[in-house]
């Protein structure tokens, strides 16, 4: 099949059991991570020796220890398996009903402030639909619409990109949300800078807008080392509340959660914190199926009606 290059008799399966095996510098652990059993275990590692022609551990009376081959190997079988991982979740979007998926990819704003809503009125007039939500970076937003990995995004990003196309959408803005009687509230607005100085709750590091901030602080020389990190907006205004830190939150979920969460607020003065939020498609829309274009047009339906955004 691929002249001059071996043929190597081994599967995923025993890439997946090898990684087990060296996580625990132990083959009964690491078959057992796996479900198999010892004996089973032992033959499928002999195998892929065999299969390499070098040895990959050495048995110790508690145990093994990897070879350098073996920590080799590892190495490779856990990018492989992590790019398998990847390759998994960017495919099954097109395993659910085709032309009747939309992709879309959006940044962390977007997703939780603005789009469940807009998906939610989709999915009710079109109840044959079906969508899969990623959440990105802004840059890499665009980037995965560029490359035809997405339908559709909404990203902060500004600029021109190649390949694509922008449409307005709405305008946000990053707020710091604050303890009642804490010294930066009677600011009406404050440089991110001096946010620093202070303990943070944080969402988590997954989170493309936590990613955002955490990046600009590095960048300022004072890295942030959270008080809690927690996984949305609602329990980081809760611990706020109750004095626990300072946060940063688009204004829309500060106007959304406050009226039942007592915090101050006061707005970033950085450029970066207004956040012009975009709807991005391929530069070629009428490729765009049916179902993708319908929901495209819903999009700029909603976006005429938010005078900043439309």
């Amino acid at each position: 099949m691929f002249p001059g290059r071996p043929m190597f008799h081994f599967s995923i399966a025993d890439l997946t059991l090898f990684s087990a095996i060296a996580d625990e510098r132990n083959l009964t652990r690491g078959a057992a991570r796996v479900h198999l059993s010892v004996p089973a275990a032992s033959i499928r590692l002999k195998r892929l020796e065999d299969a390499l022609d070098v040895q990959l551990v050495t048995r110790l009376p508690r145990g093994i220890e990897l070879t350098e081959a073996g920590k080799a190997l590892d190495r490779h079988a856990k990018a492989i398996l992590r790019q398998l991982d990847e390759l998994t979740a960017e495919v099954a979007p097109y395993a659910r009903l085709g032309k009747g998926m939309v992709r879309i990819v959006s940044n962390y704003i977007s997703s939780v402030d603005y789009l469940p809503t807009d998906i939610s009125r989709f999915l009710s007039a079109h109840p044959t639909a079906r969508v899969h939500l990623d959440q990105k970076p802004s840059d890499r937003v665009v980037e995965m619409v560029a490359t035809g990995r997405a339908d559709i995004g909404v990203s902060a990003f500004t600029g021109d990109y190649p390949n694509v196309r922008f449409h307005p959408y709405h305008e946000d803005a990053l707020v710091v949300v604050l303890p009642k009687g804490h010294p930066l509230e009677e600011k009406e607005r404050v440089d991110y800078s001096e946010t620093l100085r202070y303990e943070f709750v944080t969402l988590d590091r997954h989170s493309a807008m936590q990613t955002f901030l955490f990046e600009h602080a590095n960048a300022l020389g004072h890295p942030i080392e959270p008080r809690a990190e927690v996984d949305n907006p609602l329990i980081l205004m809760r611990l706020v509340s109750q004095g626990q830190g300072i946060g940063i939150v688009s204004l829309k979920t500060y106007e959304t959660l406050s009226p039942a969460i007592e915090v101050g607020m006061v707005r970033l003065s950085n450029p970066w914190a207004l956040r012009h939020l975009r709807i991005v498609v391929p530069a070629a829309e009428e490729s765009l199926n049916g179902t993708v274009r319908e929901f495209l047009g819903l999009l700029l339906r909603e976006a005429e009606k938010d005078p900043a955004g439309g």
